[in-house]
């Protein structure tokens, strides 16, 4: 069975798929692919609160703008991967004992947590649809020792071992996302001003969503 990925259902939402494609990812759909159906009520709902709430956060509204330039993988890695690494750190994360009961409760399906490499912090949210194995990898990238400057236009990939998975780049904001459904993954990005490359193994965090 094929499936269709995030941005062909970005189009699908917003109407600017092709006829032909359009008909075939409704009759995909109606055909009873959970997985796909899981993404399109995940973009649907972005859509909806971007255009349709205008109280909705701003911080809100960057993630999910930050879906739209989402690429599939490729198949070849970038030659940035053999660059020096620089080390993180993982400064925060909110599974350690830090929230009460009750907000862990209201969070069971998103974890949070915060990395330190050099003089970088990166934050990053993982947050998994309900009955659903699609997970949406959300951060941002800022420069600590420059008043919080953000990092626009890095590139960003999710790998599994030396696989890319899932790749895009931070926009203006410095913020990216992801989407996925692989386990036992590490977040790469690489810092173009130093000549090095960030890599944060996901796994442990990863073990909070339930």
């Amino acid at each position: 069975m094929e499936h269709f990925d995030i941005t062909r259902w970005t189009d699908y939402v917003r109407g600017l798929s092709p006829p032909t494609e359009r008909e075939s990812m409704a009759r995909h759909i109606a055909e009873g692919c959970e997985s796909c159906a899981h993404l399109m009520a995940l973009v649907s709902r972005i859509h909806q609160e971007c255009t349709e709430d205008p109280a909705v956060p701003e911080n809100l509204v960057k993630a999910a703008k930050s879906v739209f330039p989402t690429r599939r993988a490729e198949a070849a890695s970038p030659e940035w991967l053999s660059l020096p690494l620089l080390a993180a750190r993982l400064v925060f994360d909110n599974m350690a004992g830090l929230a009460q009961a009750g907000a862990r409760a209201a969070s069971e399906h998103m974890v949070q947590a915060v990395y330190h490499a050099g003089d970088y912090a990166i934050e990053v949210q993982i947050e998994r649809e309900p009955e659903s194995a699609e997970m949406a990898v959300v951060g941002q990238v800022v420069n600590r020792d420059s008043s919080g400057v953000v990092l626009a236009d890095v590139p960003v990939l999710l790998m599994a071992r030396s696989k890319v998975v899932a790749r895009t780049q931070s926009n203006r904001f410095g913020e990216f996302c992801l989407v996925c459904r692989v386990q036992g993954l590490k977040l790469c990005m690489q810092i173009e001003e130093i000549g090095k490359r960030v890599e944060i193994p996901l796994t442990r965090i990863m073990e909070g969503l339930q």
